[in-house]
């Protein structure tokens, strides 16, 4: 069952990211430092829950009368689907949101496997906060 996120620390009316990571620490250190540089945040802590908000904010936000989804941050490992699971499902459905995937197992071919799925970037854990809000102001504005 998801969580309702909460109550936002700084924006919740810029660009909407979903971001899912079922390590809580991080997932709020994440969400702390998306929300302060202007993004509207909205946390999963499993594959499944990430699944669930693509559908409710990306896939049809104008039935739903929710604000479209700008970016999805996903770790690579988590609960019920991965972050590559769900990647390739998004692709097959031609959902083109753009998509930064995490991992603490940065192999060669976790990183290939990203990139053919058509994953926007790729990081190894732990993450460079300031990277990561750069490539999603990048990825945004495109």
């Amino acid at each position: 069952m998801r969580r309702p996120p909460p109550a936002p620390l700084i924006a919740d009316s810029g660009p909407v990211v979903l971001l899912a990571e079922d390590d809580d620490e991080l997932r709020l250190l994440l969400a702390r430092k998306l929300r302060r540089a202007g993004y509207a945040v909205i946390e999963a802590a499993t594959g499944v829950e990430l699944i669930e908000l693509i559908v409710e904010h990306a896939m049809t936000p104008l039935t739903l009368g929710k604000r479209s989804a700008s970016l999805v941050i996903s770790d690579v490992r988590m609960p019920g689907w991965s972050g590559l699971e769900v990647l390739s499902v998004l692709r097959r459905a031609e959902v083109t949101l753009p998509i930064i995937l995490m991992t603490a197992f940065g192999d060669a071919a976790t990183h290939a496997s990203a990139r053919s799925l058509g994953a926007s970037a790729i990081y190894d854990k732990p993450v460079d906060l300031d990277v990561l809000v750069a490539a999603a102001r990048t990825l945004i504005a495109a």
